[in-house]
This record gives structure tokens, C-alpha cells and sequence, in this order.
């Protein structure tokens, strides 16, 4: 067992310290030796520690007993297990039949233990135990484990096992098959061959019948320019490259795991092929004198068989020349022969004849161009041409564009899509069958869209509320129909001429309209729209209302709720608790031209009241709210709250001009739920009996912006009560009852 050392010092102080005071500490499979451990540490700590009193590492490891005894002795509840053995090597790794093995492994385990060895070969079984190595911090066997020890021959493999056994009798073992296997004679190299080719191909070399006992892994170095040096190749079949026709030696050296080395050697033997002559010319025009070229002629070999060239121009024999020769045509409309022979060096040979056709001369026609315009326009094609024969040979033109066909040496063409290449093609003939031709392109450019329009800015829509947009662009006739693609400004799309869309918060978007013509031309316009959390339907004359949610930044002044409507507003009348007088007053507030009246009593909108609005004419009103009020906190900054929703006050025994709090779709009953007798359900009692909407019909909802009035009855001691909104169905613009669904919801 692997320990650490402790000095006698420490001894008699912990003795003092932990003598008897964990005699019962130690649960587990050894409770007895555990308590024993303690009351006895002297003993336990001695038959851990090997060596004597003045030993440095026997006084260690005395020394670190005692710093701990709880973890030695705690180690003994664990004594269930046995000892884990890991690692087991042999040195060396690959032995030779000469040889002296050692075997370590590493064992561990909290209690005392022994460690055995046995290794196994064909013929030998040999045993003994292990001791610890305290270098190697292992536990290794003598190195007796000899080629002749163990009958160890070449590839002779030795399996070995090792046995842990702890003084509780716990046992744990390791089997590796095979540990070892000796290595007595060099690998065996063979390269295979004689080998065959042609010049300018590749033949594999193999040296995969090389063998060796104690290693099937063999590394391979190849001589493949019979240099003695084997660094060519390192694959057991490499490519050899047959160059030129040759007989080369080459070798392969073969090294096993322990750097024991074999070569072999073998031939390639290269045969010479024929060159293939070649004369690129094949024709010529009266009277002109032309570089006949052979260059193009080719020899297996390549640059290892250089070429030399003799030409025949006059069927009198070949003539030695170079890879060209300057000829002159004689005559038109005839046939004369030239031949060249091309010499490998290594006495290939091949020749090459044609028959020149001496042609008419013919014009020479330029098309001009390249020529541009944009999509529905013209352009003008001109050409020019010349011909030897000047006047006698007058010349016709006729020009081929898009597939029709016009005359004449300028002609126009209407140019009617883009983007788009259009080839055009020029014919000129001189009246002795002459002929030349010259080609150019019209380039046609696209023309982007033009007149895009995305509509006009859309002031005010509410969230979830589909709003339409309807686009229009003009093009060229070629790239109708033209593709609209929407950006609706909150990360989605949509493609088409005419869409709808909704958004799903409040807030001002950017609407990008894209319109592309099949040419990837494409031109942009934009709007705006303004989305906002609700709105609120107001007809000419008078309208009961209420403001559902906390106007934004607590700002509840009536120049801010209604200042985007001023123009058509006239009056707003409130019927609201006054604590002076004790009762609900009404209190108005004239709007005259737009101006709001800064000395009027009535000065805001609450949410939880009710209120008469008079309209001069039907007009819709957007705002955005919220479901709680915003209060300071340390650092003067404001905060909101979910627990700060708005409350306001009514007069019992009294009528009430009320309005409903947030969005939530649920009966009048949970609106009013802070008005209900506590502990009361509120269909058997509550504070109210009766509430009416602007027609004097009964409702069974409260509606959203609707205003209500509402019958309170008589508290008993009390001259008013509070109305809140109802946690539990209070929520913001798209919320569903009893739970959040939608942005500003109270129960998300």
C-alpha cells in the first residue's frame, strides 16, 4: 500500500488530540477495526509506514499519518473493495529473445495488500509476487522473464496477469493478452518484380510480401534511382515513374518495431515508343506565305526524348530543319503536299503529311462594335470591310441578329430586353465566291423599375390588427410581371403586389418595398406605420368611454390622451368621487378649436372612471398604456411594479360612472371583484347590484374603453370604497382570460 510518512514528534501531540475522541466514528463494512484504528494509532501508523525511526522516509510517512488519522482510519469503512489495479507495461516494450523483462502495474488500495505475477508463453509459466518500486512508484517483478526463461523465440507472444489481495481478503486481478512478444530475427524484405512499362506511364512497385514474426507493421524506404540512398518512397507500393526507355535497379528496406532492417532489390525495365508526328497548317491564300508548324508533335517520353525535325516542301527528299518552316501558296484553288519527320533520339520515328488548299482571298469584314443600349431603345450597327480586289469586287452585306436577318452595311436594331447579350453577325461576299464574316454583341442594359410606390404612410393602426398595403411600379413590357417583396419592418416578409400584415407590438416600423424585374433590376420606396397597443372607436356626438390601461410615463393629462384628436374634440365630462364635498361631482373639460382648457376641473383621464366624450365628427383614438404605474426607487429612477395597478374611488350608496380595467375578456363579475363582501362568493353577495353601458341595457362583459355606470350600494361605515382591477384577469392588449398571452400581460 502506497503511503505517506510521519515523524515521531507529531505522535505523542495527536495521541493527546484524537486519542479516544472518535473511538465510535467509523460506520461501515470494519466499524470494529475502524474504532480499533484510533486506539491504537501508534500501531496502525507503524504497519503502514516502511523503514525504522530515523529514516527520513519512514519519518515522513509517520509524520503524514498522524496529520490525518481520520483519513486513515476513515478508509477502513470502505474496505468492501478490493485493491484497483491499472497500467500494466512490460520493459521493454519489444524484447528480444536476449532480453531481461521486467513487469510493473499500478496498485492501489486504502488497506495493506500483497501483489502476484504470472506470465504465460507456449512452453513457461512463471510466478512470483511483486514489490514497489518506489522510483517507478509501481509494482514491479524482477526482470528474469528471458528469452530463454520463458522458451522465447521469434514472435513468441507472453500473456501475463497480475493479482491484488488486500488483508480483508479482497481480491481484484488483470489479465493483458499479450503483454509481450519477442523480436529474434530481422523482417524479411522482398520488392516483387522484374518490372515492365512503357515510357511516359507509372508502374506500381509492391513489396507487400515482405514478413516479419513479432511485427506485421513494417515501415518501408524505397531506392528508387539506384543512389543508395533510401529516400524516395516510404508507401509499401509506391508509383514508379517510367521516364525513358532504361533497365533501373531499385531497392526497398523494410524496419521492424525495434529497428531491425532487411532490403531486397529488384529491376524496371522501360521500353522505347514512337513519336507522333504532327503539322498544324492545312491551308493558305494565294500568294501567301505561312510558317508551317510540326511543334505540336509529341513523344511519349516528353522532355526525355528531345525531337529533332526534317521537312519535305517539294517531294525531293527530307531536309533537316526546326519544329517550323516558312512555305509560300502558289496557286489557288490547287492542292500541294508537305511532309515532316520527327526523331525521337532512340530511334523512333514518325512523319506527317497534308495537302495545303490554296483558297481565293477572300474580304476582311469588321462588325464593329461591341454596342450598348438600354431595354426599349435602338442602336445602329455599322460595318466596314476591305478586299484586295478594291472596286472590281463590290461587296454585299448582310447582317444576322437575333436570328433575322437584315441588309445592309448599317442597319438599326430595336433593343427590347435587358440584361441580355444579344450576337450579331456580319457576312461579307466579294462576287468570286469570297467570303468573310465577323461577329459582335449588342448589349442590351436593364432598366430598373421605375415609379415604384409603397403607398402612403399608414399614421395609426393597433398591434394584431391586419393593416393592407397595396404597391405599383412601372417596366419595359419584356419584364412584366414584376415582383413585389414586402420587409414589414419587425423581421417578416411577405411577397405580392398586395398584402396585409399585423404586427404584434406597438411601435413605429419602417415598411420596405422591393420591386424586381426577371434581370435582377430592382428599385425600393418606403412608408411608415405607427402601431399602437389600443384604440378607441369615438362617433359623432356623445361617446361613454374609459381608458383600459395607464397612459405611458403616467402621463393622464387630457391634452395628452387626446391631443392626437383635438381638432375633433369638444367636451369630456367625468362623474368622480370629490373627498371635499363627500360625494360624486361632475367635472368637464371644453376643448375649443383644438386648444384644451388649462383651468378646466377636469384635468385627467384615470383609469377605472368612466367618461362622456363629445365628438364633433367620427374619428378613431390610438394610444398605448400600460397595466401598472411607474413609482421612484433609491437612486431616483422610476421602476414599474406589478403590484402598483391602478385603483380608483367610488361613493357607496350612490351611482358610479365607471370604466373597465386592461383587456381581458371576462365576465362583469370578475371586473368587479374588489367590490365583493369578503370572504362572499360574488353571486351569493357583494357591494353592487346593478351597472349600465350608454344604451341603459344590463351588461353581462365589460367591453374595453367602454364606460359603465354602476350602482354601489351602502357600506356599512364607509363612505366610499376602493375599485381595483382584478389581479388575476388584468392584463394588456392581446391577453386572454386567465392567462397572458399577448404583450403586457399581467399573468405572463
Amino acid at each position: 500500500m502506497k503511503k505517506i510518512l510521519f515523524s515521531f514528534l507529531t505522535l505523542s501531540i495527536l495521541f493527546a488530540s484524537f486519542g479516544m475522541a472518535v473511538a465510535n466514528t467509523g460506520p461501515g463494512c470494519y466499524a470494529n477495526e475502524y474504532n480499533d484504528c484510533f486506539d491504537n494509532m501508534m500501531t496502525t501508523c507503524e504497519s503502514a509506514c516502511v523503514g525504522a525511526p530515523g529514516d527520513a522516509n519512514y519519518d515522513n510517512c509517520m509524520n503524514a499519518c498522524y496529520s490525518d488519522p481520520y483519513a486513515v482510519c476513515d478508509g477502513l469503512t470502505s474496505e468492501c473493495d478490493a485493491p484497483a489495479i491499472a497500467g500494466m507495461v512490460s520493459d521493454p516494450e519489444f524484447p528480444e529473445c536476449s532480453s531481461e523483462v521486467e513487469v510493473c502495474v499500478d496498485v492501489t488500495d486504502i488497506s495493506p495488500f500483497t501483489v502476484s505475477l504470472t506470465c504465460v508463453s507456449p512452453s513457461i509459466t512463471i510466478s512470483q509476487d511483486m514489490s514497489y518500486d518506489v522510483a517507478k512508484d509501481m509494482y514491479c517483478s524482477d526482470p528474469d522473464f528471458s528469452g530463454g526463461t520463458m522458451g522465447g523465440y521469434d514472435g513468441v507472444d507472453v500473456t501475463c496477469t497480475v493479482e491484488a489481495t488486500d488483508v480483508n481478503g479482497n481480491v481484484d486481478s488483470d489479465t493483458v493478452d499479450p503483454l509481450w512478444i519477442y523480436d529474434c530475427a530481422d523482417p524479411v524484405a522482398d520488392a516483387n518484380g522484374p518490372y515492365t512499362c512503357d515510357e511516359g506511364t507509372l508502374e506500381e512497385l509492391d513489396a507487400s510480401a515482405s514478413w516479419d514474426n513479432a511485427d506485421p507493421s513494417l515501415d518501408y524506404a524505397w531506392d528508387l534511382d539506384n543512389d543508395g540512398v533510401f529516400d524516395d518512397a516510404f508507401a509499401e507500393k509506391p508509383m514508379f515513374a517510367c521516364n525513358d526507355d532504361s533497365v533501373t535497379t531499385v531497392s526497398v528496406k523494410v524496419t521492424d518495431n525495434i529497428g531491425r532492417t532487411d532490403t531486397a532489390s529488384s529491376t524496371v525495365t522501360v521500353s522505347n515508343l514512337n513519336p507522333e508526328a504532327y503539322v498544324s497548317s492545312d491551308s493558305c491564300n494565294e500568294g501567301e506565305t505561312i510558317t508551317l508548324d510540326a511543334s505540336g508533335s509529341t513523344d511519349p517520353a516528353g522532355s526525355y526524348d528531345p525531337l529533332t525535325f526534317a521537312w519535305d516542301l517539294d517531294g525531293s527528299g527530307y531536309v533537316a530543319g526546326s519544329a517550323t518552316a516558312s512555305y509560300t501558296c502558289k496557286d489557288g484553288d490547287a492542292a500541294e503536299k508537305v511532309c515532316v519527320e520527327v526523331n525521337d533520339g532512340d530511334s523512333g520515328v514518325d512523319s506527317f503529311c497534308t495537302n495545303l488548299k490554296v483558297s481565293n482571298v477572300d474580304p476582311a469584314v469588321d462588325a464593329g462594335g461591341p454596342y450598348t443600349c438600354d431595354e426599349g431603345t435602338s442602336v445602329t450597327l455599322t460595318a466596314s470591310a476591305t478586299d484586295p480586289a478594291g472596286a472590281l469586287d463590290p461587296l454585299t452585306y448582310v447582317w444576322t441578329i437575333n436570328g433575322s436577318v437584315y441588309n445592309g452595311q448599317a442597319v438599326i436594331y430595336d433593343c427590347l430586353d435587358g440584361d441580355n447579350v444579344i450576337a450579331a453577325e456580319v457576312t461579307v461576299t466579294d462576287g468570286d465566291g469570297g467570303s468573310d464574316s465577323d461577329s459582335t454583341d449588342v448589349n442590351v442594359d436593364n432598366v430598373d423599375p421605375w415609379n415604384v410606390d409603397a403607398g402612403e404612410d399608414v399614421n395609426a393602426v393597433v398591434f394584431s390588427e391586419d393593416v393592407c398595403f397595396n404597391g405599383s411600379a412601372m417596366d419595359v413590357a419584356a419584364d412584366i410581371p414584376l415582383t413585389f417583396d414586402w420587409d414589414f419592418g419587425d423581421n417578416d416578409s411577405d411577397s405580392g403586389e398586395s398584402v396585409c400584415h399585423s404586427y404584434d407590438a406597438r411601435g413605429a416600423y419602417t415598411v420596405t418595398l422591393t420591386v424586381s424585374d426577371k434581370d435582377s433590376g430592382s428599385s425600393t420606396d418606403t412608408l411608415t406605420v405607427a402601431v399602437y397597443d389600443y384604440k378607441i372607436e369615438l362617433d359623432e356626438g356623445w361617446n361613454l368611454i374609459s381608458v383600459p390601461l395607464v397612459p405611458e410615463a403616467d402621463d393622464a393629462r387630457i391634452e395628452t390622451v387626446f391631443g392626437s384628436i383635438a381638432d375633433y374634440v369638444e367636451r369630456i365630462w367625468a362623474y368622480t368621487w370629490d373627498e371635499s364635498q363627500g360625494k360624486n361631482i361632475w367635472t368637464k373639460h371644453r376643448v375649443t378649436s383644438g386648444v384644451f382648457d388649462s383651468g378646466a376641473e377636469l384635468q385627467n383621464v384615470i383609469p377605472g372612471y368612466g367618461y362622456y366624450v363629445k365628438m364633433a365628427e367620427d374619428t378613431t383614438l390610438y394610444l398605448n398604456g400600460k397595466i401598472s404605474y411607474l413609482i421612484g426607487d433609491e437612486t431616483g429612477e422610476t421602476i414599474p411594479v406589478m403590484g402598483m395597478p391602478p385603483s380608483v374611488t367610488l361613493a357607496t350608496n350612490s351611482w358610479n360612472l365607471i370604466g373597465k380595467y386592461g383587456f381581458s375578456d371576462a365576465p362583469m363579475y370578475f371586473d368587479l371583484v374588489s367590490l365583493d363582501v369578503a370572504g362572499v362568493s360574488p353571486w351569493d353577495s357583494a357591494y353592487y347590484d346593478i351597472a349600465y353601458d350608454k344604451n341603459g341595457v344590463h351588461p353581462y362583459w365589460f367591453e374595453p374603453t367602454s364606460g359603465y355606470w354602476l350602482s354601489v350600494k351602502l357600506v356599512p361605515e364607509a363612505d366610499t370604497i376602493e375599485y381595483k382591477a382584478n389581479y388575476d384577469e388584468y392584463d394588456g392588449p392581446g391577453c386572454g382570460y386567465c392567462s397572458g398571452m399577448g404583450p403586457g400581460c399581467y399573468n405572463d
